[in-house]
């Protein structure tokens, strides 16, 4: 499995190197000023795409950094809940297992 954060890089450098290709060729005489526009007009809709996908990444992050938060949250709730159960115990923190088995067992009871 590759890391998407290397493939999206590896993307981003070929498409600047193609960027760079087409710059060079606008610049040559030989090629018409049609042909330059044709060459922008991708490239604008290549960047177009990219901001696009940079705004869904953006939102799926702040969706996943919500959730790291509520969860974050959420857990030392049920620290807390577990410690005030266990007097004694106010400096230790319980396994993730044996927190969720203590839970479950609290909420048949």
């Amino acid at each position: 499995m590759s890391d998407p954060t290397w493939e999206r890089i590896r993307h981003d450098n070929a498409l600047l190197s193609q960027m760079a290709i087409n710059a060079n060729l606008m610049s040559e005489p030989k090629h018409g000023f049609r042909e330059a526009l044709k060459l922008l007009y991708h490239q604008c809709k290549e960047v177009e795409h990219q901001q696009k996908e940079i705004a869904k990444l953006k939102a799926e992050l702040a969706e996943f950094n919500a959730l790291f938060d509520l969860q974050h949250t959420r857990m030392n709730e049920a620290i807390a809940a577990w410690r005030k159960a266990h007097p004694g115990n106010e400096l230790v923190s319980p396994d993730l297992g044996r927190l969720l088995d203590w839970l479950l067992s609290k909420d048949k009871s």
